[in-house]
């Protein structure tokens, strides 16, 4: 025990001559993650919000459908219902996954269907299918922007390609 405890003053010595660096590396250089872009933010926020508000909305509406006696002629039908609640299902875990930094692509694919679907969704009024359309257009757009692809790729560990494209 005494050995142990003479050689601790040779041991620091020794330490004392080593360069910062070599002796902490991971507290000389800390990792500088890069700042959320605004289009991210305001994509995932929205889309987490009306994608979940949505999804409430479509559960319940199946739900009703489900124990009902009797469907309304204006319902849209069954299929399309259970695809579109499993659309916004994934528009809200791909929101998560964008805020996360996770995958841009996942919120902008399922934004991009959740459009598509509010078009084919069968309503009669011109201004409510553009308004349905309209937000889920807006948010793949935005999910898709070049700083949010590049701020994931970041974010992944992953550098950018050099032809300026990203797979994340």
């Amino acid at each position: 025990m005494a050995a142990a405890v003479a050689t601790l003053p040779v041991l620091a010595a020794l330490l004392a001559l080593l360069p910062t660096a070599a002796r902490r590396p991971a507290l000389s250089r800390p990792a500088v993650r890069a700042a959320i872009p605004a289009p991210a933010v305001v994509a995932g926020v929205l889309a987490f919000l009306s994608g979940g508000f949505s999804l409430m909305v479509s559960l319940i509406a199946l739900l009703t459908r489900l124990f009902a006696v009797r469907s309304s002629e204006t319902a849209e039908p069954a299929t399309l219902a259970v695809l579109r609640a499993v659309v916004l299902g994934v528009v809200v875990v791909g929101a998560l996954m964008l805020l996360l930094g996770r995958s841009w692509l996942v919120l902008a694919v399922a934004a991009a269907a959740d459009a598509v679907l509010s078009v084919v969704a069968g309503r009669h009024d011109l201004a409510l299918v553009i308004g349905d359309a309209l937000l889920p257009a807006v948010l793949a757009v935005l999910a898709s922007l070049p700083s949010v692809r590049r701020w994931v790729a970041v974010q992944r560990g992953r550098a950018p390609t050099a032809r300026g494209r990203d797979r994340s």
